[in-house]
């Protein structure tokens, strides 16, 4: 326990219940994210077959400012923290309460995260949703033509992936159902959503001779996706980018890197000759009009050489290792998974107790307006948005609002500085003078432009970088400047439910996610909309998750490890000096 020192009149003083609150607010919104994914219609471990655009627009609002004030409230916590204590008590604090729940649940949590994601995806596969494709997935070829003949569309695509049979067919290497659908009349240009075709799939996994198939019945080798991607270079894929897919599509954790490479070299070698072929016929022929499909493709802007280069250079052979679980990327792979927000935390807490250091970590090394440092915050994060999207991959979701991830070994650092942004205002507005309850004065007016004029220019402009960059700080920054208003106007009372809330919330965000996943599935089958199937999935989860912390967490040693010392009830004033003493340690 804490000792009394002569700082605890400035500790009751500088209480600030809606920072308390608004950290268990960003870690509970990160909950209901992960189970509206099911519901969104885009990619993600679990995929139900009744979805609603809704659900997609609260993840990409969501998104789009929850861990940048995450990261506020933590710098807040952090100068807090090295006022009271200094510089070393801070770092072995967030040593005890950050990196070692870090390292535990990279050995547990994200373990059994992964576990049950390789169960969820490898269930989209066995259910893809309709009759056709299943058969055509689970090889029962004799079931294909009297199922066409009762009225299947051959052309219809599942619910979940949005694949078609004939791309299913390619995907899974069905070279009979590829021939049987193609020759009853399956469209060999019909394009999923990202815009990649059959060819696509079948240049992607090797398979030269159903691209040679695909070809003569008609598929153009020219078509390219919403990325601007040919089938010619989609055989051009690493192997992380191909192990992803087909973990995605198919729930294999396993592929024959060999074979696919090798019928890759073959599809390279036909589809470079059709292009060149094509290319020499189109200089004496009538070109056509573009197709309405391509025609209507988004815009995007072509990415700077040097941008490119950044990113190759991240996933560079320099920045990969052998481990005993195989060949790890440093800055790519999902290492961390959704703890990743602990170990940048790990990474910024040094580096504010290295800037602290020099004089200039407290406010009086940064006397600026409030109205200034918001602006400037704002100015810098432009440059870190502006590289965001870059590194596009088949599973990217689409039009996004929000920053990249970045849950490896090595944080990338463009996301890294983004985060840092938020990170230190926080500690600045620790400091600042008088700035406790006006940063978010303006809330009325913020959320809605937030909401109704950044966020859908935001999504509008989505790939062409200065626009939508701007876009995009512009939404992040109301909506966390905004947020800090609402509950500096309605949470800033002491509340024994908020403080409940408030202590939960780290060990519900901790172990969330299997339990979010596995609820998925289990509703997956069941015939209800899909705001009822979240609801319920939500209502269950939560009702799990805070039992397991009043039974398993609140009174034992692993809520002191997590948490700190729990303060006692304020009935004293040497108790209610100790109660706000400990804010600090959360």
């Amino acid at each position: 326990p804490m000792e009394p020192t002569v700082e605890l009149p400035r500790l009751k003083a500088d209480r600030r219940h809606d920072i308390d609150a608004l950290r268990a607010f960003a870690m509970l919104l990160g909950i209901g994210l992960h189970a509206a994914l099911a519901y969104s219609g885009k990619p993600w471990l679990v995929i139900d077959a009744r979805h609603a655009d809704f659900f997609y627009w609260f993840f990409s609002a969501v998104h789009g400012f929850r861990m940048q004030l995450f990261f506020l409230v933590s710098g807040y916590f952090t100068a807090l923290m090295v006022s009271r204590r200094g510089l070393w008590a801070m770092l072995n604090n967030r040593a005890a309460r950050i990196l070692v729940p870090a390292l535990l649940g990279l050995a547990t949590i994200v373990q059994l995260s992964s576990k049950v994601g390789d169960w969820a995806m490898g269930w989209n596969m066995r259910h893809p949703g309709t009759a056709l494709t299943g058969a055509v997935v689970r090889g029962e070829n004799d079931r294909i033509g009297p199922l066409l003949y009762a009225g299947a569309d051959i052309d219809e695509p599942e619910p979940r992936l949005k694949m078609r049979p004939l791309a299913w067919a390619v995907m899974i290497g069905n070279d009979e159902a590829v021939q049987l659908l193609l020759d009853r009349g399956a469209d060999p240009n019909a394009a999923m959503p990202d815009g990649n075709t059959p060819l696509h799939t079948a240049a992607f996994t090797g398979r030269a001779n159903l691209a040679k198939l695909l070809v003569a019945k008609g598929a153009d080798s020219g078509r390219t996706n919403s990325m601007g991607i040919n089938a010619l270079a989609a055989t051009f894929a690493d192997e992380a980018i191909t192990r992803l897919v087909y973990r995605f599509s198919m729930g294999k954790t396993e592929i024959d890197w060999a074979r696919i490479q090798k019928g890759r070299e073959e599809a390279r070698a036909f589809l470079g000759a059709r292009l060149v072929g094509d290319g020499l016929k189109s200089l004496f022929a009538k070109k056509d009009p573009p197709k309405p499909e391509q025609a209507a493709s988004p815009k995007v802007d072509p990415v700077p050489e040097w941008l490119a280069s950044y990113y190759r250079w991240m996933s560079s052979d320099r920045f990969q290792v052998e481990t005993l679980y195989g060949r790890v990327k440093l800055f790519d792979d999902a290492t961390f998974g959704h703890l990743w927000f602990l170990w940048f935390l790990c990474w910024l807490a040094p580096a504010y107790a290295a800037w602290a250091s020099l004089g200039q970590g407290m406010a009086d090394g940064l006397k600026i307006s409030t109205a200034t440092a918001v602006w400037l915050s704002a100015a810098f994060t432009l440059v870190p948005q502006w590289l965001m999207g870059t590194d596009r991959n088949p599973f990217d979701l689409q039009s996004m609002v929000g920053p990249e991830t970045s849950s490896g070994v090595l944080p990338k650092p463009h996301v890294l500085a983004y985060y840092a942004i938020f990170f230190f205002f926080g500690t600045w507005l620790y400091g600042a003078p008088g700035s406790g309850g006006r940063l978010g004065a303006g809330w009325k007016i913020w959320i809605p432009v937030a909401v109704f004029a950044a966020f859908p220019l935001a999504l509008a402009t989505q790939g062409q970088a200065p626009v939508n960059a701007v876009a995009q700080v512009a939404y992040t920054w109301l909506m966390v400047l905004g947020i800090i208003g609402v509950f500096e106007r309605f949470a800033s009372r002491e509340s024994r439910l908020a403080r409940y809330v408030s202590d939960a919330s780290y060990w519900m965000y901790l172990v969330h996610l299997p339990m979010v996943i596995a609820g998925q599935l289990l509703l997956a089958d069941w015939a209800a909309p899909a705001p009822v199937k979240c609801v319920v999935l939500l209502a269950g989860t939560m009702a799990i998750l805070i039992a397991s912390y009043q039974l398993l967490v609140r009174h034992t040693a692993v809520g002191l490890f997590l948490n700190g010392p729990r303060p006692q009830e304020p009935t004293t004033s040497k108790l209610r000096s100790g109660n706000d003493a400990g804010q600090e340690l959360r």
